[in-house]
């Protein structure tokens, strides 16, 4: 599916207020070693729509894994669905900044 076409205003919107983080494992763009993503909540091919309140921020991994997934239980749901306890390279990375002070943001 052809990727549609987000304004500009509303990508900076968006990551405003995400905090230029991604929305799901709280990694920053400053430390994410590609572009964080602008996501639909509600998949386009499921009615979803290009508005600012259907908008997200997140990084290429929690993304990837986020699909078309719409809904969870709780946050334990949420945490398993994209796989932020369970993906190896996420896990090691996150462990390095973790070290270094870097992770999680404190606000």
């Amino acid at each position: 599916m052809a990727r549609t076409y987000i304004p500009i205003e509303i990508q900076r919107l968006v990551r405003a207020a995400a905090q230029n983080r991604c929305g799901y494992c709280l990694s920053p763009q400053h430390l994410v070693m590609a572009r964080l993503e602008i996501e639909h909540i509600i998949p386009i091919s499921q009615g979803g729509s290009n508005d600012e309140s259907n908008l997200w921020l997140a990084c290429p991994i929690c993304n990837r894994h986020k699909s078309d997934k719409t809904t969870a239980v709780d946050s334990e749901t949420t945490v398993l669905a994209l796989h932020l306890s369970d993906d190896p390279d996420a896990i090691e990375v996150r462990s390095y900044w973790v070290q270094a002070g870097w992770h999680p943001p404190e606000d």
